[in-house]
């Protein structure tokens, strides 16, 4: 038998290791999150901080151009009002600018060239102040730098003059390769406009490498980078992809997903697998639609979760050793006196009620004190108890013996009223449907008996018209023919109210094919029907349902409609078709004008709607007799949404 000394030992560990395990959890999972959120918080803030920074050198750049676009717009128009021939406006207006431009060039450290260029187009002839810079205090006019063939080349190079024509506005161009300088710089150029009308084109151009290097910059953690991207993706700067690579389409389209999410949102971060390695990115747009993206690897994220989950396991391993002895030490103490007790208790079990427990523990005056007077309290009044048994055992047999008979009887008489509860239950149950069975039959008598008489007052004027005429036989064969259709009818009602639906087996139906069969079959025997029905739902929608009993449901719901069709203008009918916990529902849209109270009335199968000729409440009975007893559902009347009658039809589910 286990001791409870080693129980106290096991309830301490379980405990400790719960208690340590449960807050290690909640402190891990909470570190997670919280350094996953500073991680992303982090990359995020210094993706927009270095966006921020890109962002003021461009602006500072594009500041300095629009300056002296304004002044080369300003000072055409001056020249314009002098009575200057083209050629010596074009002189005068050049000396003019080269001293804006070469100010300019001077306040842009990072520029490599500064320009204006008219359009020959637009002025007569071919003008142009090119600055470049030599040195670092060092500018060079570049005399013709150009000709206006070179103006008429569609090369990538030459973005810098189509690019802000084209879009009547500043633009920045790509990265490209310059053979001129043999370097590779951007561009920013605007087109000069003057009465509405451009006459040329104002740009300095930027050595690319100043974006390279500031983008190179830029590193967190130990291996992570950044990257700058243009506004359709195509990798500008990249420390291992390189350029000329668009995220779209490397990787055949593998990080398309990436690309769409990076364009909802102005910055922010994400995760993906670059290469088989696990990434967390931050990133942020430009003004002018470029993205910086900074990525460091998660496994170097993840460093700081691994140091502290190993502090966890060593504080988990070391809490567990420190309780186990404490544990065994506070075990020892409490249950010695227990182990006593546990002792006493046995051997009073046992029959010895003559050892009386130890004055000691029951002067003590904790809980073992308590439990030990209770204990030889117990003792006594067991003794006291023994010794009353005794006294009582002759006649405790005779007594027991003298109940147990009582109890048999009354068992018995309870188990004979159930038994006739039962039967009459039974009785009445049968009594009821006898009742209405008697009814039904009776009434489908009464409709028998008007078809009947019809049929043969039509023959017997056949017979008794000595020489009837062609029309006379038609008419009688037609009014024949209708009431032999009513008979039929009346006994398929029959038919259908005494069938035995237990002994119909259930299988697996595409449910919007078989009613579409179903109705082209009742469809086909009235050629001359204007009926329209339409079938909404899921075309592999399965209904595991008897087949026969859903084909007599839906046949029965259809000659109901067509027999109304003779009476409305209305001849579209709606059918939905879907399915969810409640089990399978059938929305079936009627064409029968929708009346107050009719659900109240409909079902009743002495009912006879006015608004129908010859209606009766029978088919519709048959109908939910059908739901009720084929397929174990629920028929429910509503008004649809063009106010006609409709019936919600639900089928239990018994695919399980």
């Amino acid at each position: 038998m286990r001791k409870i000394r080693t129980t106290i030992i096991i309830v301490i560990g379980i405990f400790v290791v719960l208690s340590l395990g449960t807050t290690g959890l909640i402190t891990l999972t909470t570190a997670t999150t919280a350094i996953e959120n500073e991680t992303a918080h982090r990359l995020e803030s210094i993706a927009q901080q270095k966006s921020a920074e890109l962002e003021t050198k461009l602006l500072i750049i594009e500041s300095h151009v629009q300056s002296l676009n304004i002044t080369a717009q300003s000072s055409f128009n001056a020249l314009e009002t002098t009575n200057e021939s083209g050629a010596e406006l074009l002189n005068n207006y050049i000396d003019t600018m080269q001293i804006f431009v070469l100010e300019t060039i001077k306040s842009l450290p990072s520029s490599y060239s500064t320009y204006i260029v008219l359009d020959p187009s637009a002025v007569g002839q071919l003008a142009d102040v090119v600055y470049i810079r030599t040195g670092e205090e060092n500018f060079k006019w570049q005399k013709d730098l150009l000709t206006p063939e070179d103006l008429e080349v569609q090369t990538e190079d030459l973005d810098w003059w189509r690019l802000p024509i084209l879009k009547k506005q500043g633009r920045w161009t790509d990265p490209y390769y310059d053979y001129f300088l043999e370097k590779k710089i951007i561009t920013y150029s605007e087109p000069i406009i003057v009465n509405g009308k451009i006459i040329g084109v104002v740009g300095t151009d930027i050595l690319f490498e100043d974006f390279e290097n500031f983008i190179y910059k830029i590193t967190v953690f130990e291996t992570g980078y950044a990257f700058l991207m243009n506004s359709n993706h195509d990798i500008l700067v990249h420390p291992i992809l390189g350029d000329n690579i668009n995220m779209r389409t490397m990787e055949d389209g593998l990080y398309v997903p990436i690309s769409n999410r990076i364009n909802l949102y102005k910055h922010g971060t994400l995760k993906y697998n670059f290469f088989g390695s696990d990434k967390i990115m931050g990133f942020s747009h430009l003004y002018n639609g470029w993205v910086i993206g900074i990525a460091p690897p998660l496994d170097e994220v993840n460093t700081i979760l691994e140091d502290t989950r190993r502090s966890f396991i060593y504080t988990l391993l070391g809490g567990i050793g420190i309780f186990i002895i404490l544990g065994s030490i506070i075990g020892k103490y409490i249950s010695r006196p227990i182990e006593y007790l546990t002792q006493i208790v046995t051997s009073i079990g046992e029959g010895n009620l003559e050892s009386p427990v130890d004055d000691h523990l029951i002067a003590q005056k904790s809980e073992i004190g308590i439990l030990a007077t209770t204990i030889d309290q117990m003792r006594e009044q067991q003794k006291a108890v023994i010794e009353e048994l005794r006294h009582h055992n002759d006649s405790l047999e005779d007594n027991i013996l003298e109940r147990t008979s009582e109890l048999l009887t009354t068992n018995q008489k309870l188990e004979n009223t159930i038994t006739s509860l039962t039967s009459a239950q039974e009785t009445i149950v049968e009594m009821r449907e006898a009742e209405v069975l008697s009814d039904l039959i009776q009434h489908l008598t009464q409709k028998l008996s008007t078809p009947i008489t019809t049929s043969m007052t039509a023959a017997d004027f056949l017979l008794k018209k000595s020489e009837p005429s062609l029309v006379d036989i038609e008419q009688s064969a037609l009014l024949i023919s209708d009431n032999q259709l009513l008979l039929k009818n009346i006994l398929d009602s029959l038919r259908q109210l005494t069938t035995d639906y237990t002994k119909e087996s259930l299988r697996f139906i595409p449910l919007k094919a078989h009613i579409h069969h179903t109705i082209k079959n009742v469809l086909s025997e009235h050629l001359n029907t204007t009926l329209d029905i339409t079938i909404d739902g899921d075309d592999q929608l399965l209904a595991y349902l008897p087949m026969d009993v859903a084909t007599q449901l839906f046949s029965n719901l259809i000659h109901h409609s067509l027999r109304a069709s003779k009476e409305f203008k209305s001849k579209e009918i709606l059918i939905q078709l879907f399915e969810d916990d409640d089990g399978m529902h059938i929305k079936y849209n009627d064409i029968i004008p929708w009346q107050p109270n009719i659900e109240e009335r409909i079902f009743n199968p002495y009912y006879e709607a006015d608004f129908i000729k010859d209606s009766s409440g029978l088919e519709l009975y048959l109908i939910r007799h059908i739901i009720a007893k084929g397929l174990q559902g629920s028929i429910i009347p509503f008004e649809s949404a063009n106010h006609h009658l409709g019936f919600h039809i639900i089928v239990p589910n018994n695919k399980q």
